[in-house]
């Protein structure tokens, strides 16, 4: 499969965490634009190939989408060659059914906590994207260092934050300031603002699997930054 080397914008944050091995020492992160959404996606795809027409990628992607979900709902892991498999996946509520509640005829439902979508990568030859062979695809762009601000108060009393990104010659010589760009806010000084905020103490509603596909794709060890 032959893959376009597009730029993959990082910045390093610092570990904050004083208990950590860690401590001090900065990590990459990805710099987080705006997520693409279903109409960027078909603006894209219709911008590539321009012998479809806009209607034709939105009707085929929509159809697509609708179909994955059916099959996915009735238990039917789906490969999407070149990408990787999604597979849908049970949690169970805590301690199982007992034998007695299984021939007392026990509904399912109160057995299945959730259901989830594990997504494996494509691990074919010549064809994988799992973390180790996707980094051989990335070329990266240090976009700078990513400094986490107060910005004030949440109505349930909780701190806000917000992420501000430092270019990284500015922060490298603190005197000599360059102005920096804006991602959906304003720009500070030698800074570029990814845009939105962060609430501290919240909790992280992902409840899937991991779905490295065998591959630990995170960092090494304990980089103690903020999971977002």
């Amino acid at each position: 499969m032959a893959v376009r080397k597009i730029a993959f914008p990082v910045v390093y944050q610092q570990n904050q965490n004083v208990q950590s091995e860690a401590y001090g020492k900065y990590y990459p992160r990805p710099f987080k634009p705006d997520t693409l959404s279903l109409r960027g996606l078909i603006e894209r795809v219709a911008m590539d190939q321009s012998v479809y027409s806009r209607d034709i990628v939105e009707g085929v992607i929509q159809r697509l989408t609708k179909v994955m979900v059916e099959l996915i709902q009735g238990g039917q892991p789906v490969k999407w060659d070149g990408l990787g498999t999604f597979t849908p996946t049970i949690e169970s509520v805590k301690g199982g059914a007992t034998e007695a509640q299984l021939k007392a005829g026990i509904d399912i439902r109160e057995v299945v906590a959730g259901v989830h979508i594990r997504f494996i990568p494509e691990n074919e030859k010549g064809e994988e994207i799992t973390s180790r062979k996707f980094k051989d695809l990335v070329v990266f762009t240090v976009m700078g260092i990513a400094e986490r601000v107060a910005v004030g108060m949440t109505s349930g009393g909780k701190q806000k934050f917000a992420t501000n990104v430092i270019d990284l010659e500015s922060w490298k010589n603190p005197s000599s300031t360059t102005p920096g760009t804006s991602q959906g806010g304003q720009s500070q000084g030698g800074s570029q603002n990814q845009g939105g905020t962060d609430t501290g103490g919240g909790t992280n509603t992902g409840g899937g699997d991991n779905t490295g596909g065998g591959d630990n794709g995170g960092d090494d060890g304990d980089d103690g930054l903020d999971k977002d």
